[in-house]
């Protein structure tokens, strides 16, 4: 396997090592795949990637890197030597890959977001095939997860750029797949694909970390199904309240009862617990299997309740972590700005210089500077 300009020397190569009794080669084609096994290339389906040993010209980029590093028993990368004026190419021997320290990195960034409330979407290109539709599957996997987005188009991604938005607790890139690893001490808050994504809102019971890597959009949409499965499963039970259903399912509480909040989550990265990590979590009614006795406990009652104020802000009835971080942990107010919040009368109107710039005049005294 080559990069795509040095993709015309496999047919030599490998005749070459057939020659030399190198039997069992393969040269996979050249395809515009990118959710397929090797990532644009063309290989039979009955192979077992885990079985073989690639051996990659050139030096690949991070992303493909760690997604064939995945796949395949070994990598053993080719680096093209370059040639001076002044002295020739040295000889260089292919290398062993290893990206153990590289999964460990992305296995602590991801870690890092578990309880991470505010997520930030980055479109960085609209050429991309299908990223529309990513665009869909990302908001919508992150809104089933009762978290928040903000989509964001910024072209070229730097370090500066994605700084002005400190609300945003972590970024998911939408781009090329084979430039969608960003990693750098440069970023603010940590970048992550959307495959990450999918890993960091699956619960921690079935949330397995399996060595395992990849930089498309491929299987996002059979996440969505899942998490919407498993969220409207209450939904699917039969809610009967007479006595001669006994094995039904009962709404447990009234609907006038103050819905119960989510329990405090807890960051094994910072030891704390975290209380709002799902602010737009909606309360779901709980259900189970009455006895004799507790049929009609549970009927709806019109007494009057008295509710507790929230604590976060809520913009036309929704949390909005955004204008709740402005509340609570944004100091910066702008350039120049002398309004204080204690202050009722404000800020008088003063009558500033006047003139040219070679002479100014002043109110007082008309004074020429």
């Amino acid at each position: 396997m080559a990069d795509v300009i040095y993709h015309s020397y496999l047919g030599a190569i490998s005749e070459r090592l057939k020659e030399n009794g190198y039997l069992d080669i393969i040269a996979p084609k050249l395809v515009r795949n990118p959710s397929s096994r090797i990532p644009n290339r063309e290989i039979g389906e009955e192979l077992e990637l885990g079985e073989y040993s690639i051996f990659h010209i050139a030096e690949p980029s991070p992303a493909l890197l760690l997604t064939l590093s995945c796949r395949v028993k070994e990598m053993f990368v080719y680096s093209i030597p370059v040639a001076t004026t002044t002295s020739p190419a040295p000889l260089s021997l292919a290398i062993k890959a290893s990206t153990d320290s590289l999964i460990r990195r992305r296995y602590a960034v991801v870690n890092s977001l578990n309880t991470c409330s505010t997520f930030g979407i980055l479109i960085n290109t609209l050429s991309v095939a299908n990223h529309l539709e990513a665009l869909n599957s990302i908001q919508a996997l992150i809104q089933s997860a009762g978290k928040k987005y903000y989509t964001f188009v910024v072209g070229k991604v730097n370090a500066a750029k994605m700084a002005n938005f400190s609300e945003v607790g972590g970024w998911v890139a939408i781009g090329c797949w084979e430039s969608s690893l960003l990693t750098g001490e440069d970023f603010y808050r940590p970048v992550i694909t959307p495959w990450e994504l999918d890993w960091v809102l699956k619960s921690d019971k079935v949330r397995i970390w399996k060595q395992e890597w990849r930089g498309d959009f491929h299987g996002l949409g059979e996440s969505i199904e899942s998490s919407h499965a498993s969220s409207d499963a209450y939904a699917e039970l039969p809610l009967k309240n007479t006595p001669e259903h006994m094995h039904t399912a009962t709404l447990v509480g009234d609907s006038d009862s103050e819905p119960e909040s989510e329990p405090p989550e807890f960051d094994l990265r910072t030891g704390r617990y975290i209380s709002h990590s799902r602010p737009l979590q909606s309360a779901m009614p709980r259900y189970h299997q009455p006895d004799a006795n507790s049929v009609n406990k549970f009927l709806p009652s019109t007494a009057l309740s008295v509710r507790a104020r929230g604590d976060l802000a809520v913009i036309n009835g929704t949390v909005s972590p955004g204008a709740e971080f402005l509340r609570s942990k944004r100091t910066w107010t702008g350039l120049g700005s002398d309004f204080q919040s204690n202050d009722p009368a404000g800020t008088e109107i003063e009558i500033g210089r006047m003139g040219t710039a070679r002479g100014y005049v002043t109110t007082e005294g008309s004074e020429k500077r």
